[in-house]
């Protein structure tokens, strides 16, 4: 997937709407437990800013899946995310960066040399095209939940027969749960 951008760096705030659909989805092995079933969709603007920089709007569409933390059971949600950021031209960097504190006064003597052009820091485009595969799979990897439940009330699975707490044919009580075992002593400590 790629979006051409030549004739938008041709002119300062010319921009243009940008649909997207990715058929073969987000890489799986960047997402572990997660699965992406249809398509992930964006859509939005790419304006030119200034020395080469482009900005991309909008709004990312996931539909996933994944386990149940508690039960296992497959959990399917959408995710919509809204998408800012700049996009800089192969090779750009900043010099140094001068921090200030509140009120604009510098921060005596506080200055950091940063060099901005490793691609798996920020989204960089060669001049003629951008590819947002990378960016889309970034930015769903830190908008996704760490910890998936079906239900806020889900009751989980019994740690005697291994069936969901609530279900009718799990006859287990609490006395089973405590027959003696391996970890008694950590039982103890609770």
């Amino acid at each position: 997937m790629e979006i051409e951008i030549g004739p938008l760096l041709q002119e300062r705030g010319a921009s243009d709407p940008v649909k997207l659909e990715k058929e073969d989805n987000l890489r799986p092995e960047d997402f572990a437990s997660y699965h992406f079933p249809e398509p992930v969709t964006f859509e939005g603007r790419i304006t030119s800013e200034s020395g080469g920089i482009l900005r991309l709007e909008g709004k990312l569409h996931l539909i996933w899946e994944a386990a149940c933390d508690r039960c296992l059971r497959k959990v399917r949600r959408e995710s919509v995310i809204d998408v800012d950021e700049q996009i800089y031209p192969e090779g750009y960097y900043t010099d140094s960066r001068h921090f200030t504190a509140y009120g604009g006064e510098d921060v005596a003597g506080y200055e950091e040399e940063e060099e901005i052009n490793d691609p798996e820091e920020v989204p960089y485009h060669n001049g003629y095209y951008f590819s947002p595969d990378k960016l889309f799979s970034d930015l769903a990897i830190l908008n996704l939940p760490i910890g998936v439940v079906c239900s806020e009330d889900c009751p989980g699975l019994c740690s005697v027969c291994g069936r969901r707490k609530d279900d009718p044919a799990c006859h287990c009580d609490e006395e089973a749960a405590k027959a003696p075992g391996p970890f008694d002593k950590l039982r103890e400590l609770l």
